[in-house]
């Protein structure tokens, strides 16, 4: 048993212009073949399945509708406007011509609709009620001097033009080639239309008379048609099906797609040209910047501007030549899952990130939302919790959210036994502390003895005192010069994630220290430079901050004070005579402030106690204004 095909013309996009029996065609298919804008235009009814396809894939379309009247299924296969013009009815039927001859007996319908141009030519009065042609400038299906022997002869016959498919984001030049055409045949006073946007919303532009006239509408519908040749598509488990339709079309008119494998799989059906993202990914910028003014298409997870692509082709490519659809990012779609509140979570991403960066956020009762670098993240991070005393601490791993391989499963991080974990897939940590758990605390400070040190470190009150002084903003760099054990510049950075600091410390085995201290602390990003710091300062990015504690000399206070920019603050702490000596004289001449500390401890005296002092710290600290 057969089924039945219809072809139906959609009308111009409103849908009080689908014809009745369009709609009753619609409600009788039981699958619907079309364009992802167009099927987009119709209520989905129970039990339909739509099959959406590439524009340029209009014979391979009408072939998989064809086969499935074979099966018997009532189907539908739409177009715009009329599906007689320039749309779906020639490619069914040109597949029927070349297919198999049992295709030839299906019972077929072709239902019309309100082209464009009738609709069109409807709000002007009646522009084609004698005779008149339409003719299509796309070049898919015809060379360009066929098109203009067309226009010509049209010309001649003193017809009424329509113009379909003026221009496209891949051919925006072809309707100034008709244009010229059309004003070297016709008088200057010619009267020209322009329609457009009858998808969304109709938008005429005003009869013009005069090609002067002409040149200035046409200017005006090309500013229409210019728009961002880089779309960054954010893009789920789901695949394209979930894609916005504005997202879809982008993928239909790109000539280049960028994604990973994953991401690329989704796409296979579209023909531009795919690109598989090189390691490291900015390798592919050069190659991106040529395509500039191309409609090029950049696949992306979930959000791509939250720990995504978006914001590395955003440093190369101004803003205004970018458009970004976004999908539901993984830490979205994890807290929806969980029912936890996404503002009262901290979000981090594991993924080409230092490991120990999580450590800050591992606070007491803290839920933390972390996107995995691949499947051996959960067990890592289980094991960095039971070592800092947080075994207790509820796992939960979610792997392929949004997709039909979705699954959430849990373990306590000291039983942490989960196996075959999907690469793709993102830990939700509640954590729970047991006695005796180590926190990052929020204030500068830390304890003396969560540091490696030989002995030269800044100790934990005078630290405080100095931070203060230096008085770390959001994305500041900081210089710590005879950094010693790593203290200050591991506590600046500890202020914000977006910090920065380079430690210079010209002793190798300090350095080490540094650096071990740093990855413990959560700040494995902190530069180290094993140098004298007169000899490497030139080299440096300009700091905000510098913080000298490891011996200050008039030539090194000069380099550094030179090195700021306004604004910039510098801070130098001494216990030498010499040292302080220099203090005294720089605040003489720069300002700022200078302040004695002293710390006294308790300690037994007999039986009894007694404060004993440490050696007095002269700190001067001052703010660069001129």
């Amino acid at each position: 048993m057969t089924g039945r095909l219809f072809i139906v013309g959609l009308g111009p996009g409103d849908a009080r212009l689908r014809t009745h029996e369009a709609d009753e065609a619609l409600t009788k298919a039981q699958d619907i073949f079309g364009y992802y804008p167009y099927l987009d235009r119709i209520e989905a009814r129970p039990g339909q399945i739509k099959h959406p396809s590439d524009n340029r894939e209009e014979l391979d379309r009408a072939k998989e509708a064809l086969l499935k009247v074979v099966e018997g299924r009532i189907v539908a296969v739409v177009s715009g406007g009329d599906a007689g013009v320039f749309a779906m009815a020639a490619a069914v039927f040109e597949a029927i011509e070349t297919g198999a001859a049992s295709w030839r007996e299906l019972e077929i319908e072709v239902i019309p609709g309100v082209s464009a141009m009738h609709a069109a030519a409807a709000r002007l009065g009646a522009p084609l009620g004698n005779d008149f042609c339409a003719i299509s400038l796309s070049t898919n299906l015809k060379p360009w001097a066929l098109i203009e022997k067309r226009l010509q002869h049209a010309v001649e016959g003193d017809f009424v033009i329509a113009l379909y498919n003026p221009a496209s984001i891949a051919r925006p030049d072809q309707i100034y080639q008709a244009f010229d055409l059309l004003k070297s045949l016709l008088p200057s006073d010619q009267y020209v239309h322009f329609s457009s946007h009858w998808i969304k919303r109709h938008q005429d532009y005003p009869p013009r008379k005069g090609w002067l006239d002409l040149y200035l509408a046409r200017r005006k519908m090309t500013a229409s048609l210019k728009q961002p040749w880089l779309t960054i598509i954010g893009i789920g488990e789901g695949g394209v099906a979930e894609l916005a339709p504005q997202a879809r079309l982008m993928l239909d008119q790109a000539m280049l797609i960028v994604g990973g494998e994953r991401h690329l799989n989704f796409v296979e059906r579209y023909r531009a040209e795919k690109l598989r993202w090189p390691s490291p990914i900015a390798d592919a910028l050069p190659i991106i910047l040529k395509r500039r003014g191309e409609p090029v298409v950049v696949l992306a997870s979930g959000d791509p501007f939250h720990y995504g692509v978006g914001a590395l082709l955003a440093e190369h490519i101004p803003s205004d030549e970018i458009v970004c659809f976004a999908s539901p990012s993984a830490f979205s779609l994890a807290a929806s899952a969980l029912k936890w509140s996404l503002q009262d979570c901290a979000l981090i991403s594991l993924h080409g990130r230092a490991f120990e960066k999580i450590i800050p956020l591992l606070q007491p009762d803290a839920r933390i939302l972390a996107l995995s670098w691949d499947e051996t993240t959960p067990q890592k991070l289980a094991a960095l919790l039971v070592d800092r005393g947080l075994g207790r601490s509820e796992f939960h791993v979610l792997e392929n959210l949004g997709g039909e391989r979705e699954r959430r499963r849990f373990s306590q991080a000291q039983d942490f036994h989960l196996k075959d974990i999907s690469p793709l897939n993102i830990i939700a940590l509640h954590v729970v502390s047991d006695t005796g758990a180590e926190f990052i605390p929020r204030t500068p400070g830390l304890p003396d003895q969560w540091f490696q040190n030989d002995g030269q470190i800044t100790k934990r009150e005078i630290r405080a005192v100095t931070l203060s002084a230096l008085a770390p903003k959001q994305g500041e760099l900081l210089w710590d010069i005879g950094a010693g054990s790593g203290s200050i510049s591991i506590e600046w950075l500890l202020q914000h994630p977006n910090n920065q600091a380079i430690a210079i410390e010209k002793n190798p085995a300090r350095a080490a220290q540094i650096k071990l201290n740093a990855s413990k602390m959560g700040a494995p990003h902190l530069e180290i430079i094993i140098s004298e710091a007169n000899l490497c300062l030139e080299e440096l990015r300009q700091p905000n901050a510098i913080f000298i504690g490891g011996g200050a000399s008039e030539a090194l206070i000069r380099n550094c004070w030179g090195a700021l920019p306004i604004g910039g603050r510098l801070v130098i702490n001494a216990v030498t005579l010499e040292t302080q000596s220099l203090l005294a004289q720089n605040y003489q001449q720069l300002g700022g402030d200078l302040i004695q500390i002293q710390i006294s401890r308790a300690k037994p005296v007999g039986s009894f106690h007694g404060l004993e002092p440490s050696m007095a710290i002269h700190q001067w600290a001052a703010t660069k204004t001129s």
